[in-house]
């Protein structure tokens, strides 16, 4: 159990299998009326034994949802069976372009209890430098100070290059509830630093890094 004075955080074990879980969408092309899917996927990510669940991630399509969708598929999965007896942890990605709505997603998901917040910074207006991408992590981080935080880092997809592990370690300095991120890079060397700076890691670059990824500390 990593505590601070404001956060408690579970650290993952080794080996936790977490799902980077599809948002369903209707025929018509929306999130919402298809929640009801989400019971289903629950259930079997469990059955398959799955511990954690990654919410309107990559592959959650977050991007291309509207606030309302992404708030109602993170209510769906908080409400699963599954989630509500402890089989599965939720992880929700909650970033935008728009900083406010980056907030209040994040605001809602702790208001609903989230194991962690994700956040990745923004992709179009960039920060430049490890410093800025510290403090708007940092930033974000004050803004649920009692939920755990995960560094979302995937600089192919962002275009923001940077140091991981100086940005995880300055953040935590003004934030402590920054307490790792979700990798999704191959610079092996950075992302082992970090772990050994006390933040927990979650690989998320396919198969080709996951054997590796593991053998240096990561979930």
């Amino acid at each position: 159990l990593w505590e601070s004075m404001t956060v408690q955080w579970q650290r993952f074990a080794k080996g936790t299998l977490v799902a980077p879980v599809h948002s369903p969408f209707s025929a018509g092309g929306g999130a919402t009326a298809a929640c009801a899917s989400i019971a289903g996927q629950a259930r079997y990510l469990v059955a398959e034994g799955f511990n954690a669940v990654f919410v309107c991630g990559t592959n959650g399509e977050s991007f291309s949802c509207s606030l309302a969708e992404r708030k109602a598929m993170l209510e769906m999965w908080m409400s699963t069976e599954e989630v509500r007896a402890k089989k599965l942890r939720v992880l929700a990605h909650v970033s935008c372009l728009a900083p406010p709505e980056t907030v209040e997603l994040a605001r809602h998901a702790a208001a609903l209890g989230v194991d962690a917040v994700s956040y990745m910074v923004p992709c179009f207006f960039k920060p430049v430098g490890d410093a800025a991408v510290a403090k708007m992590l940092a930033d974000f981080a004050l803004a649920v100070p009692t939920t755990p935080v995960l560094f979302y880092h995937f600089p192919d997809m962002t275009g923001v290059a940077c140091s991981m592990e100086r940005v995880l370690v300055a953040a935590r300095e003004a934030a402590p509830n920054v307490v790792g991120a979700k990798f999704t890079h191959n610079d092996l060397a950075d992302m082992q630093a970090s772990i050994r700076a006390g933040f927990d890691v979650l690989i998320g670059s396919g198969d080709e890094l996951l054997l590796p990824s593991l053998v240096l500390g990561t979930a």
